[in-house]
């Protein structure tokens, strides 16, 4: 049985969200499914310091609330209908932190699909997509706001000698042996990173093939530009890469090439620490 957690936030994104999960639960073996809203129980945008919580802002801030949380449901019912199985899916709204709630849940499951617009509304704190991967130690696939039609017939895996990198890889291995094509993609800089080990090309695909190893330079641009070209280039459908905290600041901040895919990438990735 493989696990997926589908967190959803907002209606604009729960399409892209949903048709990924059900992109992922096809590629893997016996999937059951969680979708998963956690509505805040206090207003993340009051501040007690400058303001007043009047009875007229409390109740508007509970019915907005309510009514997001109604119209998730809603949309995650209409989707999981579709479904052969429907009863493989349920549903779990749940008051709290959304990054708190979604680190306890997602040590849970296999796989976290998350949307990359919850990293860019996160203020003063770990996003939800940082929580997962850094606190949960979990397999997050992060999907951009364009809804895929594809997932994992070409994968691209994103090298770098790395236990992270080993992690990524491993996680992703459910789906690497079900792919059509799977590229390892080996940046270069001032004669750069080396090829993987044999043994790691070897258990990326299915038995009898063997990957594509494609060399790129990354001189003059930065590394997460330089994979999010190259993935581009050669038409992966999703990246699989190992996700680096900045060594200099709190753990849940992501590091370099890891921050710039996040922010950037138009194609899902699937993220491990």
């Amino acid at each position: 049985m493989t696990k997926l957690l589908a967190v959803l936030d907002e209606i604009e994104t729960a399409d892209a969200v949903l048709a990924a999960t059900g992109l992922l639960a096809a590629r893997v073996p016996d999937a059951t499914i969680i979708g998963l809203h956690v509505h805040p129980d206090v207003d993340p945008y009051f501040l007690p310091t400058e303001e007043i919580m009047t009875p007229a802002r409390k109740a508007e801030f509970q019915a907005k609330t309510a009514k997001r949380s109604t119209d998730l449901h809603t949309h995650f019912e209409e989707w999981r209908s579709t479904f052969k199985t429907p009863d493989t899916a349920s549903w779990n709204d749940t008051p709290g932190t959304e990054a708190e709630v979604v680190a306890r849940e997602a040590a849970n499951f296999d796989f976290t699909i998350i949307s990359q617009a919850i990293h860019h509304r996160a203020e003063g704190g770990p996003s939800a997509v940082t929580s997962a991967i850094f606190k949960a130690h979990a397999a997050v696939l992060v999907v951009p706001k364009i809804k895929s039609d594809k997932l994992g017939s070409h994968i691209a895996i994103a090298w770098k000698d790395s236990e992270q990198a080993r992690n990524a890889i491993r996680a992703a291995l459910p789906l690497l042996h079900k792919a059509y094509e799977v590229t390892i993609l080996v940046g270069a800089e001032h004669g750069g990173e080396a090829p993987p080990p044999v043994e790691i090309s070897r258990s990326t695909t299915a038995e009898g093939t063997e990957p594509t190893l494609h060399h790129f330079s990354i001189e003059g641009q930065s590394t997460g530009e330089a994979l999010l070209r190259e993935a581009k280039n050669i038409g992966a459908d999703l990246l699989v890469m190992g996700a680096y905290s900045h060594p200099r600041i709190e753990e849940f901040l992501l590091g370099g090439a890891s921050r710039e895919v996040l922010q950037n990438t138009k194609i899902p990735i699937l993220m491990h620490h």
